[in-house]
Protein backbone atom coordinates (compact mmCIF):
# COMPACT_ATOMS: atom_id res chain seq x y z
CA UNK A 1 0.00 0.00 0.00
CA UNK A 2 1.52 3.52 -1.26
CA UNK A 3 2.35 5.96 1.56
CA UNK A 4 -0.45 8.50 0.07
CA UNK A 5 -3.04 5.78 0.11
CA UNK A 6 -2.09 5.41 3.55
CA UNK A 7 -2.48 8.99 4.69
CA UNK A 8 -5.36 9.34 3.38
CA UNK A 9 -6.93 6.30 4.39
CA UNK A 10 -5.76 7.30 8.36
CA UNK A 11 -7.63 11.30 7.52
CA UNK A 12 -10.70 8.87 7.41
CA UNK A 13 -10.61 7.55 10.49
CA UNK A 14 -11.24 11.12 11.40
CA UNK A 15 -14.43 11.17 9.24
CA UNK A 16 -15.78 8.21 10.24
CA UNK A 17 -15.47 9.17 14.43
CA UNK A 18 -17.34 12.34 13.09
CA UNK A 19 -20.19 10.24 11.04
CA UNK A 20 -20.52 8.26 14.47
CA UNK A 21 -21.03 11.11 16.81
CA UNK A 22 -23.44 12.52 14.17
CA UNK A 23 -25.65 9.57 14.10
CA UNK A 24 -25.38 8.92 17.79
CA UNK A 25 -27.23 12.10 18.96
CA UNK A 26 -29.92 14.07 17.19
CA UNK A 27 -28.13 16.24 14.61
CA UNK A 28 -31.24 17.91 13.36
CA UNK A 29 -31.71 19.18 16.72
CA UNK A 30 -28.05 20.86 16.60
CA UNK A 31 -29.20 22.09 13.47
CA UNK A 32 -32.47 23.32 14.50
CA UNK A 33 -30.43 25.53 17.21
CA UNK A 34 -28.29 26.47 14.12
CA UNK A 35 -31.50 28.79 12.87
CA UNK A 36 -31.69 30.65 15.74
CA UNK A 37 -28.49 32.27 15.22
CA UNK A 38 -28.75 36.48 14.49
CA UNK A 39 -27.40 37.68 11.46
CA UNK A 40 -25.61 40.02 14.20
CA UNK A 41 -23.69 37.59 15.53
CA UNK A 42 -22.75 35.71 12.22
CA UNK A 43 -21.57 39.07 10.84
CA UNK A 44 -19.23 39.02 14.71
CA UNK A 45 -18.85 35.70 14.31
CA UNK A 46 -16.67 36.58 10.05
CA UNK A 47 -14.97 39.58 12.12
CA UNK A 48 -13.41 37.37 14.50
CA UNK A 49 -12.53 34.78 11.91
CA UNK A 50 -11.02 37.40 9.85
CA UNK A 51 -9.22 39.16 12.89
CA UNK A 52 -7.26 35.71 13.99
CA UNK A 53 -6.40 34.94 9.79
CA UNK A 54 -5.18 38.65 9.50
CA UNK A 55 -3.06 38.77 12.43
CA UNK A 56 -1.56 35.29 11.63
CA UNK A 57 -0.85 36.88 8.05
CA UNK A 58 1.11 39.83 9.84
CA UNK A 59 3.10 37.14 12.00
CA UNK A 60 4.07 35.42 8.25
CA UNK A 61 4.79 38.53 7.07
CA UNK A 62 6.97 39.95 10.07
CA UNK A 63 9.07 36.70 9.73
CA UNK A 64 9.33 37.30 5.88
CA UNK A 65 10.99 40.06 6.88
CA UNK A 66 13.10 39.30 9.41
CA UNK A 67 14.74 36.26 7.05
CA UNK A 68 14.52 37.68 3.46
CA UNK A 69 13.16 40.90 1.65
CA UNK A 70 10.39 43.61 2.19
CA UNK A 71 6.88 41.33 1.38
CA UNK A 72 3.38 42.62 0.19
CA UNK A 73 0.74 42.52 3.20
CA UNK A 74 -1.56 42.05 -0.03
CA UNK A 75 -0.07 39.42 -1.72
CA UNK A 76 1.00 37.36 1.79
CA UNK A 77 -2.96 37.57 2.97
CA UNK A 78 -4.20 36.39 -0.62
CA UNK A 79 -1.76 33.18 -0.27
CA UNK A 80 -3.15 32.78 3.28
CA UNK A 81 -6.57 32.30 2.13
CA UNK A 82 -4.66 29.69 -0.67
CA UNK A 83 -2.94 28.19 2.22
CA UNK A 84 -6.44 27.61 4.25
CA UNK A 85 -7.76 26.25 1.39
CA UNK A 86 -5.49 23.12 0.86
CA UNK A 87 -4.85 23.25 4.54
CA UNK A 88 -8.13 22.32 5.75
CA UNK A 89 -9.50 20.24 2.81
CA UNK A 90 -6.98 18.04 2.15
CA UNK A 91 -6.06 14.75 3.57
CA UNK A 92 -2.60 15.57 3.90
CA UNK A 93 -2.35 19.35 5.30
CA UNK A 94 -0.46 20.80 2.81
CA UNK A 95 -1.34 24.53 3.35
CA UNK A 96 1.77 25.34 4.35
CA UNK A 97 3.57 23.89 1.71
CA UNK A 98 1.05 25.57 -0.85
CA UNK A 99 2.15 29.02 0.55
CA UNK A 100 5.35 28.56 0.37
CA UNK A 101 5.28 27.30 -3.77
CA UNK A 102 2.62 29.95 -4.50
CA UNK A 103 4.93 32.68 -2.84
CA UNK A 104 7.73 31.19 -4.77
CA UNK A 105 6.24 30.72 -7.86
CA UNK A 106 4.69 34.88 -7.84
CA UNK A 107 6.69 36.63 -5.67
CA UNK A 108 9.65 35.85 -6.86
CA UNK A 109 11.56 34.09 -3.37
CA UNK A 110 13.76 31.52 -3.12
CA UNK A 111 11.55 27.98 -2.46
CA UNK A 112 14.21 26.71 0.31
CA UNK A 113 14.12 30.48 2.17
CA UNK A 114 10.22 30.15 1.58
CA UNK A 115 9.78 26.46 2.87
CA UNK A 116 12.41 27.88 6.26
CA UNK A 117 10.29 30.70 6.62
CA UNK A 118 7.10 28.64 6.81
CA UNK A 119 8.33 26.43 9.21
CA UNK A 120 9.90 29.50 11.16
CA UNK A 121 5.95 30.48 11.04
CA UNK A 122 4.68 27.63 12.11
CA UNK A 123 7.49 27.62 15.55
CA UNK A 124 5.98 30.98 17.07
CA UNK A 125 2.46 30.05 16.10
CA UNK A 126 3.36 26.61 18.07
CA UNK A 127 5.05 28.65 21.71
CA UNK A 128 2.54 31.28 21.05
CA UNK A 129 -0.64 28.28 21.29
CA UNK A 130 1.68 26.52 24.04
CA UNK A 131 1.68 30.30 25.88
CA UNK A 132 -1.82 30.85 25.80
CA UNK A 133 -3.11 27.87 26.92
CA UNK A 134 -0.80 27.72 30.06
CA UNK A 135 -2.45 31.20 30.82
CA UNK A 136 -5.68 29.88 29.86
CA UNK A 137 -5.49 26.56 32.04
CA UNK A 138 -3.79 28.27 34.83
CA UNK A 139 -6.80 31.06 34.84
CA UNK A 140 -9.16 28.19 34.89
CA UNK A 141 -7.62 26.09 38.11
CA UNK A 142 -7.52 29.59 40.04
CA UNK A 143 -11.15 30.48 39.02
CA UNK A 144 -12.98 27.03 39.26
CA UNK A 145 -10.84 25.01 41.10
CA UNK A 146 -10.33 20.87 40.03
CA UNK A 147 -13.87 20.29 40.50
CA UNK A 148 -14.97 19.73 36.83
CA UNK A 149 -12.21 18.32 35.09
CA UNK A 150 -10.12 16.35 37.70
CA UNK A 151 -6.82 18.24 38.08
CA UNK A 152 -4.50 15.30 37.55
CA UNK A 153 -6.02 15.90 34.04
CA UNK A 154 -5.21 18.94 33.68
CA UNK A 155 -2.08 19.27 34.80
CA UNK A 156 -1.20 15.93 32.28
CA UNK A 157 -2.69 18.21 29.33
CA UNK A 158 -0.60 21.32 30.63
CA UNK A 159 2.45 19.12 30.82
CA UNK A 160 2.03 17.48 26.97
CA UNK A 161 1.10 21.62 25.78
CA UNK A 162 4.38 22.60 27.77
CA UNK A 163 6.46 19.79 26.50
CA UNK A 164 6.18 20.02 22.66
CA UNK A 165 6.44 23.81 22.83
CA UNK A 166 9.66 23.25 25.00
CA UNK A 167 11.07 20.27 22.47
CA UNK A 168 9.86 22.68 19.73
CA UNK A 169 12.02 25.55 21.05
CA UNK A 170 15.17 23.81 22.23
CA UNK A 171 15.44 21.65 18.85
CA UNK A 172 14.15 24.00 16.50
CA UNK A 173 17.32 23.88 14.63
CA UNK A 174 17.48 20.12 14.73
CA UNK A 175 14.35 20.02 13.10
CA UNK A 176 15.16 21.95 10.45
CA UNK A 177 18.05 20.04 9.56
CA UNK A 178 15.65 16.78 9.98
CA UNK A 179 13.80 18.85 7.11
CA UNK A 180 16.61 18.99 5.20
CA UNK A 181 17.66 15.28 5.50
CA UNK A 182 14.22 14.09 4.43
CA UNK A 183 14.47 16.06 1.02
CA UNK A 184 17.48 14.56 0.75
CA UNK A 185 16.00 11.04 1.17
CA UNK A 186 13.43 12.69 -1.56
CA UNK A 187 16.64 13.46 -3.98
CA UNK A 188 15.38 17.10 -3.73
CA UNK A 189 19.19 17.79 -2.69
CA UNK A 190 19.26 21.31 -4.17
CA UNK A 191 16.42 22.50 -1.66
CA UNK A 192 17.44 19.98 0.94
CA UNK A 193 21.03 21.54 1.05
CA UNK A 194 19.56 25.48 1.10
CA UNK A 195 17.63 24.28 4.87
CA UNK A 196 19.96 22.48 6.37
CA UNK A 197 22.08 25.57 5.62
CA UNK A 198 19.63 28.05 6.79
CA UNK A 199 18.78 26.20 9.75
CA UNK A 200 21.68 28.21 11.20
CA UNK A 201 19.32 31.05 11.17
CA UNK A 202 16.70 29.90 13.40
CA UNK A 203 18.25 31.27 16.40
CA UNK A 204 18.79 34.95 14.71
CA UNK A 205 15.43 36.49 16.37
CA UNK A 206 16.23 39.41 18.58
CA UNK A 207 13.99 39.94 22.41
CA UNK A 208 11.72 42.40 20.43
CA UNK A 209 11.65 39.90 17.13
CA UNK A 210 10.08 37.34 19.81
CA UNK A 211 7.97 39.52 21.74
CA UNK A 212 6.61 40.39 18.22
CA UNK A 213 5.86 37.11 17.77
CA UNK A 214 4.47 35.63 20.67
CA UNK A 215 2.36 38.46 21.28
CA UNK A 216 0.64 38.75 17.54
CA UNK A 217 0.49 35.04 18.54
CA UNK A 218 -1.41 35.16 21.43
CA UNK A 219 -3.95 37.61 19.72
CA UNK A 220 -4.36 35.31 16.96
CA UNK A 221 -5.43 32.67 19.29
CA UNK A 222 -7.73 34.77 21.71
CA UNK A 223 -9.29 35.79 18.41
CA UNK A 224 -9.94 32.24 18.05
CA UNK A 225 -11.36 31.34 21.15
CA UNK A 226 -13.41 34.39 21.09
CA UNK A 227 -15.45 32.59 18.30
CA UNK A 228 -16.32 29.95 20.54
CA UNK A 229 -17.65 32.09 23.38
CA UNK A 230 -19.62 33.98 21.14
CA UNK A 231 -21.00 31.05 19.46
CA UNK A 232 -21.84 29.38 23.02
CA UNK A 233 -23.74 32.67 24.28
CA UNK A 234 -25.93 32.58 20.68
CA UNK A 235 -26.51 29.13 21.44
CA UNK A 236 -27.77 29.52 24.80
CA UNK A 237 -25.34 27.03 25.89
CA UNK A 238 -25.16 27.11 29.90
CA UNK A 239 -21.66 27.30 30.45
CA UNK A 240 -19.21 30.29 31.87
CA UNK A 241 -16.73 31.29 29.19
CA UNK A 242 -13.71 30.27 30.44
CA UNK A 243 -15.30 26.65 30.29
CA UNK A 244 -16.26 27.22 26.94
CA UNK A 245 -12.19 28.24 26.19
CA UNK A 246 -10.91 25.61 27.83
CA UNK A 247 -13.46 23.40 25.70
CA UNK A 248 -11.78 24.97 22.50
CA UNK A 249 -8.45 24.55 23.53
CA UNK A 250 -8.28 21.19 24.00
CA UNK A 251 -10.89 20.69 20.90
CA UNK A 252 -7.67 22.70 19.05
CA UNK A 253 -5.32 19.88 20.49
CA UNK A 254 -7.72 17.49 19.20
CA UNK A 255 -7.38 19.16 15.69
CA UNK A 256 -4.01 18.53 15.43
CA UNK A 257 -4.17 15.36 15.42
CA UNK A 258 -3.29 14.19 11.59
CA UNK A 259 -6.91 11.32 11.15
CA UNK A 260 -9.46 13.85 10.06
CA UNK A 261 -10.27 16.71 7.32
CA UNK A 262 -11.39 20.19 8.69
CA UNK A 263 -11.38 18.83 12.20
CA UNK A 264 -14.60 16.62 11.34
CA UNK A 265 -14.50 14.12 14.30
CA UNK A 266 -11.83 15.09 16.32
CA UNK A 267 -13.38 18.51 17.66
CA UNK A 268 -16.70 17.29 18.16
CA UNK A 269 -15.47 13.84 20.45
CA UNK A 270 -13.37 16.73 22.29
CA UNK A 271 -16.02 19.08 22.27
CA UNK A 272 -18.47 16.30 23.20
CA UNK A 273 -16.28 15.10 26.07
CA UNK A 274 -15.26 18.70 27.77
CA UNK A 275 -18.49 19.93 27.36
CA UNK A 276 -20.33 16.58 28.98
CA UNK A 277 -17.72 17.37 31.50
CA UNK A 278 -19.16 20.81 32.30
CA UNK A 279 -22.77 19.37 32.28
CA UNK A 280 -23.49 20.65 28.68
CA UNK A 281 -25.79 18.43 26.62
CA UNK A 282 -23.44 16.59 23.05
CA UNK A 283 -26.31 18.47 21.36
CA UNK A 284 -24.80 21.98 22.34
CA UNK A 285 -21.41 20.12 21.72
CA UNK A 286 -21.81 19.29 18.05
CA UNK A 287 -24.11 22.80 17.53
CA UNK A 288 -21.10 24.27 18.73
CA UNK A 289 -18.67 21.89 16.14
CA UNK A 290 -21.01 22.70 13.25
CA UNK A 291 -20.57 26.33 13.30
CA UNK A 292 -16.86 26.54 13.50
CA UNK A 293 -17.13 23.72 10.41
CA UNK A 294 -19.16 26.11 8.54
CA UNK A 295 -16.89 28.90 9.10
CA UNK A 296 -13.96 26.86 8.50
CA UNK A 297 -15.30 25.89 4.69
CA UNK A 298 -16.69 29.25 4.54
CA UNK A 299 -12.94 30.48 3.96
CA UNK A 300 -12.34 27.42 2.21
CA UNK A 301 -14.41 28.79 -0.56
CA UNK A 302 -12.70 32.00 -0.04
CA UNK A 303 -9.37 30.34 -0.65
CA UNK A 304 -10.47 28.21 -3.91
CA UNK A 305 -11.65 31.49 -5.67
CA UNK A 306 -8.24 33.20 -4.92
CA UNK A 307 -6.68 29.88 -5.91
CA UNK A 308 -8.51 29.81 -8.98
CA UNK A 309 -7.83 33.86 -9.68
CA UNK A 310 -4.16 33.18 -9.06
CA UNK A 311 -4.19 30.67 -11.80
CA UNK A 312 -7.02 32.42 -14.01
CA UNK A 313 -4.59 35.59 -14.64
CA UNK A 314 -1.52 33.08 -14.98
CA UNK A 315 0.66 35.15 -13.26
CA UNK A 316 -0.29 38.46 -14.25
CA UNK A 317 -0.22 39.70 -10.74
CA UNK A 318 3.55 38.46 -10.62
CA UNK A 319 6.15 40.80 -9.04
CA UNK A 320 9.40 40.79 -7.24
CA UNK A 321 9.18 41.60 -3.65
CA UNK A 322 10.73 44.95 -2.66
CA UNK A 323 10.92 46.55 -5.87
Amino acid sequence: MSRKLTGVLIRLVGLGLGAWIYMSFDISKSLKRLLDIDATVILVLLVCCLASISLRTLRWFLIIRKYSREPRFRSTLKYQFIGIFWGVLTPGRIGETAKALYFSKYDGLDLARNLFIMFMDRFWELIGFVIVNMILFQTYILTQGSGTIPFAQLLLVQAAVLLVGFLAWVYRTMLLRLVGRALHLGRIHKIATKIEYLAADAHLFTILDACKYIGVSLAAWLAYYLTYIVIARALAIPLLDIQVVVAAAIAALAVMIPISIAGIGTRDAALVYIFSLFGATPVAAVSVSLVILGLNLLFVFVGMLTHQYEHANNGKDRHVVGQ
